[in-house]
């Protein structure tokens, strides 16, 4: 006689999740979601609030060279004979040009006195918000995240002067007064450093006749 034997069903259950842990698992990818949106929108910050700083500083720096340039010379009594004398021979040729550093060292000496004025000068960037989302639907929309930041500044002048033919049996003298301002930006994230090179133009003049085979720089 066959001997039946009985299968065993196996019963599996499925532990679904309780609607605790639905609400717990949601609010960590809402978290995690919050979380890379906050490091992207600090990553955007930095970038925008540094590049706006530098740009800020530099034209900060090239505006006050400039008016402090023309504060000097509507102030004083600045042309092309108080920095270099001419010097003549029998037949009225100009002959040499003389530059007078002391009066020119004197001029660049006044200018960094007024340029300084740029150390430790704050600065505040102003960023829309919309501007941190990356999209350009937003540009310039919602309201200004504000950073804080200071100026530090290192500058110095460089002198240099030019003779350039100017016409038929003319030459162009200019004097020129390379004002360097080395910036240093402190951000609420650390430091980040540029560069204004202003060109100062303080003499000019057309000499005419042949080219002066001289040129020297004195200190009386």
């Amino acid at each position: 006689m066959p001997i039946k034997r009985k299968r065993r069903r196996n019963n599996l259950r499925i532990n679904w999740p309780t609607k605790g842990q639905l609400i717990q698992c949601i609010a960590m990818v809402i978290a995690f979601a919050f979380v890379i949106a906050i490091l992207r929108l600090g990553v955007l910050l930095k970038d925008l609030s540094g590049e706006m700083a530098l740009n800020d500083a530099k034209d900060t720096a090239v505006n006050t060279v400039n008016e402090a340039v023309i504060l000097m010379m509507t102030r004083g009594n600045y042309d092309y004979d108080y920095f270099v004398d001419l010097c003549t021979g029998s037949d009225g040729q100009v002959t040499s040009l003389n530059a007078n550093m002391s009066r020119i060292n004197a001029f660049s000496s006044a200018l960094l006195n007024y340029v300084s004025q740029l150390d430790r000068k704050k600065l505040d960037i102003h960023i829309p918000l919309g501007n941190l989302t990356g999209s350009s639907l937003l540009l310039g929309r919602g309201p200004d995240v504000v950073v804080h930041m200071i100026m530090l500044t290192s500058p110095h002048i460089e002198f240099r002067s030019a003779l350039d033919a100017a016409g038929i049996n003319q030459t162009e003298h200019r004097l020129f007064l390379d004002v360097v301002v080395d910036i240093d930006v402190l951000v609420p994230w650390g430091t980040i450093s540029t560069q204004a090179v202003t060109q100062v133009l303080i003499a000019q003049t057309v000499i005419v006749g042949r080219v002066p085979n001289l040129y020297v720089n004195t200190t009386e």
